[in-house]
């Protein structure tokens, strides 16, 4: 019998990884990885990056330096992230100085990697991995990410991140006396991106068991502002220095775990405050104060030039500037949070909040009565989910899709794009679907056509 990981990688250390029902939390840090000095190197993940001093941002010693421009060998992996997204079908690597040039999916392969091996995955013939992924990676990215993993790519498979969260909640709440038009909601805070997905239910009986499956849509508008966007502008809050001295500000964004954990809605240790902090000028203390958690959602939703600048020398393609709904976050996540609730008719059977920028108590942007679903610690049916780290969902999910497909139970249903030929039918053009069903099984080969012959 396999064994299954589920695996939800996107960026802040050790905060978001269950496999094998097991739970690492040790705080909200961000992710990275360093590449190596000379072209086929190994690539650093995990401790071993944090380990490194290259370009952390200090003064001292001269290879920890950072400046706008110059490449660096040290990359945020939400950052990684949402350059492989915002990439479409074109292809993206990070340069990192003296002729070292490596593709953005093998960079994240690596980060995934470092996971998989810290919790005892041993590529042998019964172990298989799902891999969470944004809504948005295109195909082509999709691709680039499995080819990364080379001789074990076949040990690999990638499931939506969102459906791995719709999977997981309807597993454990089994909402009952489903309607037509009834659907359920999945909100994602990530540092490498922000998902407000809905989903429609169809219920499916196999074997006695009832099953009720998410059906995803793919989607039709562009990728939200992400988490670390948020992170950059809230550096400036906690301390000015961090919009004009790059170093200082790659230490906050980068090592200082008070920018994440201020997101989240968490209170961050005292103890380990003030904190000798390398500046241009000189050592200074970062020192935030307690009120930073009260700013988040009035933090100004705007690209940040710093980062910007700090990326030029590494990757030719800039971050994209994604459109927001809201002047600051707070706005922006409400406006998001309407709209999606908005898009259906039915009744909302459950909602999910998620993600490692999640908080843990509901945010004052999120209404439970607009939802007309209470919050809930636990998932059951009809209720808003605040789901923490140890009960992180996508994990959670990505390994019950596996665990399903090596059953051959029903996973989900996804919504096939419309294909139609331009036929000759008896003298006259005219276009002909091709496409049997608009709706196929999830994780499963569709190979059914229509006989278009006229």
């Amino acid at each position: 019998m396999s064994r299954i990981h589920g695996v939800s990688a996107f960026g802040l250390r050790d905060c978001a990884t269950v496999t094998d029902g097991k739970c690492k939390t040790n705080g909200l840090y961000l992710a990275d990885a360093v590449l190596p000095q000379r072209a086929m190197g190994q690539i650093r993940t995990g401790e071993e990056a944090e380990a490194e001093r290259i370009h952390s941002g200090l003064q001292w010693p001269p290879e920890a330096r950072v400046s706008p421009g110059k490449p660096l060998r040290r990359v945020p992996i939400p950052v990684a992230w949402s350059l492989l997204v915002d990439a479409g079908d074109r292809s993206v690597s990070w340069e990192g100085g003296n002729g070292v040039s490596i593709p953005l999916a093998s960079i994240l392969a690596a980060h995934i990697k470092g996971l998989l091996d810290e919790n005892e995955f041993t590529y042998g013939n019964q172990e298989r991995a799902v891999v969470a992924i944004p809504d948005h990676l295109d195909e082509y990215g999709q691709e680039s990410l499995l080819k990364a993993f080379d001789n074990n790519q076949d040990q690999v498979c990638l499931l939506w991140r969102p459906v791995a969260a719709a999977m997981a909640w309807l597993d454990a709440a089994k909402p009952r006396d489903l309607r037509q038009g009834d659907f359920m909601l999945v909100i994602y805070l990530g540092p490498d991106g922000m998902e407000f997905t809905t989903f429609e239910l169809r219920e499916e009986t196999q074997d006695g068991q009832r099953f009720v499956l998410p059906v995803r849509n793919r989607p039709v508008r562009a990728p939200l502002p992400p988490g670390w966007e948020w992170a950059c502008v809230l550096s400036a809050e906690a301390d000015q220095l961090c919009r004009e001295d790059h170093g200082a500000f790659w230490q906050a964004f980068t090592i200082f775990p008070e920018l994440w954990a201020a997101i989240a809605g968490a209170p961050w240790d005292n103890g380990n405050l003030p904190r000798p902090w390398s500046a241009h000028r000189g050592w200074r203390l970062w020192n935030p104060d307690s009120n930073l958690l009260e700013k988040t959602l009035s933090c100004r939703l705007e690209q940040s030039e710093i980062l910007r600048e700090l990326l030029k020398g590494s990757c030719k393609l800039p971050p994209a500037n994604r459109q927001n709904s809201g002047e600051n976050w707070g706005a922006h996540l409400e406006a998001e949070l309407k709209a999606a609730y908005a898009a259906h008719a039915g009744r909302l059977r459950g909602a999910v909040l998620c993600g490692p920028m999640a908080p843990e108590q509901t945010p004052s942007w999120l209404n439970p009565e607009l939802l007309g679903v209470g919050p809930d610690t636990v998932p059951s049916s009809d209720t808003l989910w605040l789901a923490c780290a140890c009960k992180d969902p996508v994990a959670a999910g990505a390994r019950l899709f596996g665990e399903r497909l090596a059953a051959g139970l029903p996973t989900y249903l996804d919504t096939l794009p419309s294909l139609a030929l331009l036929t000759e039918v008896k003298g006259n053009l005219d276009w002909v679907d091709i496409v049997e069903s608009s709706e196929c099984a999830g994780g499963k080969t569709y190979r059914f056509f229509r006989n278009c012959r006229g």
